[in-house]
């Protein structure tokens, strides 16, 4: 097959991916056409059908951006229980999100604490990111006044037939606690960075009550 040829197939398999279980009820209870009364006489059970089994890139990139936001902006339990003696608890569902991030700061970015948190998440609760091509790195800037530090995360999303290659930004506001993510999915506007001045009285002006 030439190269035009095995482009052009890629091209066509990434407009035909086969849709996920979760994605499919999401789809449908978006759309509201998930159950429809049957065609046949008589008040029989209602059918429940899928209109379609695949899906495109840019629908698997919103997906995954809606439940990598839940995931990494859910406090999960370890941030309140000690769990060293319970190694399949804090790898289990019962442990699902993140370490508080308000009792981290930014210079344990330097010394890894945050990328590591960042990869156990991903690697726990993530199933669909290929845990052998997941890479973290973090950006050089980081914004000291405003507690944030952000990380590029390349991986694999595991899809059929193709997988798909990603590469997004997890920036940590670690003052506040969130996590924003940037080009995976769906255009949201960057968090404003906090001003200190914002909140205070103007002059000629007093406190509110």
């Amino acid at each position: 097959m030439s190269g035009a040829n095995k482009s052009s197939a890629k091209s066509h398999q990434m407009q035909s991916l086969r849709m996920p279980l979760l994605q499919a009820f999401r789809e449908h209870a978006r759309s509201g056409d998930g159950r429809k009364r049957g065609q046949g006489e008589g008040d029989g059970p209602a059918a429940t059908y899928v209109n379609s089994s695949v899906s495109n890139e840019a629908m698997l990139r919103e997906s995954l951006d809606l439940d990598l936001g839940h995931l990494l902006n859910t406090v999960n339990l370890a941030s309140v229980m000690d769990l060293s003696g319970y190694a399949r608890v804090s790898k289990s569902t019962l442990n699902f999100g993140m370490n508080d991030l308000v009792h981290m700061t930014t210079d344990q970015a330097h010394a890894g604490h945050l990328s590591e948190a960042l990869r156990d998440v991903l690697l726990a609760h993530e199933p669909r990111l290929d845990k052998h091509s997941l890479k973290i790195a973090r950006q050089d800037e980081v914004d000291e006044l405003n507690q944030r530090v952000a990380f590029t995360v390349q991986a694999d999303m595991l899809c059929h037939p193709v997988d798909i290659p990603l590469e997004f930004v997890a920036e940590m506001d670690v003052g506040s606690g969130k996590v924003d993510l940037r080009n995976l999915g769906r255009n949201k506007p960057q968090r404003r960075a906090r001003n200190p001045e914002a909140s205070a009285p103007r002059p000629g002006e007093t406190g509110t009550g």
